[in-house]
């Protein structure tokens, strides 16, 4: 059990807003704190991952300290939401290039190696840290946590090198499962969208562009106005129009 100060260090980070940055073309990436909330992986692995370039002209402002290396914890300072504040990223994979951390993030870097690259996803993840993390914010609207109140969480950690990976491997590979079956469940909302176009008629026809086959030859469907089919009610449950009524609804 250590303290977080105890074992990493902090990084500068920058304040860049999104007008600052782009997707198109540069030579530095940035993390911004709002893809920590809502798109980024909890392992970053840079060629998995979408984040914007640092326009070319503040590219020199970089400092050499600031650049991020694998093992580095990036964390979101803010959070409108109590469950989010101090959610946290770790840098597995670089890739070669060059990457820093932005607006509202606190970048922990290692002191040495006792932390192995790929464990401190999920420690910074665990239970144990989050409420640590969530106890220490402090705001209203806007929840926000500072490095002093950071460096404070303690973090348990096996000494051995070895457990660790065992655990980051466990884990990581269920995250890789998870990760297939969303791509497989956002196949399947796509397919569904695909056949809701086909199985309903297009606005202003009668037909359907597919129907299974027992109805093929069973003509255009009716077409009648909502007005027609059932009463129309306010906010208080009471007819506004004198319409017939379907028996099928209610």
């Amino acid at each position: 059990m250590k303290r977080l100060g105890e074992i990493y260090r902090f990084k500068p980070t920058n304040s860049w807003s999104r007008d600052q940055l782009n997707y198109d073309s540069g030579t530095i990436k940035n993390i911004h704190y709002g893809d920590i909330h809502k798109e980024l992986n909890r392992t970053f692995r840079i060629d998995d991952e979408v984040v914007p370039y640092v326009n070319d002209t503040l590219a020199d402002s970089v400092k050499e300290d600031a650049f991020c290396e694998e093992g580095d914890i990036v964390l979101a300072d803010a959070s409108e939401d109590v469950d989010d504040i101090g959610k946290a990223i770790e840098i597995v994979d670089i890739g070669g290039q060059r990457l820093v951390s932005g607006l509202h993030t606190i970048l922990a870097s290692r002191i040495d190696h006792r932390i192995v690259v790929g464990f401190g996803a999920y420690l910074y993840a665990s239970s144990g840290v989050r409420k640590q993390i969530q106890q220490r914010a402090q705001g209203a609207k806007v929840l926000g946590i500072s490095k002093t109140q950071l460096a404070e969480v303690e973090l348990a950690y096996p000494t051995e090198a070895r457990e660790q990976q065992k655990i980051a491997h466990c884990l990581s590979s269920l995250d890789e499962v998870i990760g297939l079956q969303a791509k497989k469940v956002q196949a399947l909302k796509q397919h569904k969208k695909g056949l809701m176009q086909q199985l309903f008629p297009a606005e202003g026809e009668t037909t359907p562009r597919l129907r299974f086959p027992d109805f093929r030859e069973a003509g255009a469907w009716e077409v009648k106005r909502l007005g027609d089919v059932c009463d129309v009610l306010d906010n208080l449950r009471k007819p506004v129009a004198s319409t017939k009524r379907n028996p099928l609804c209610t």
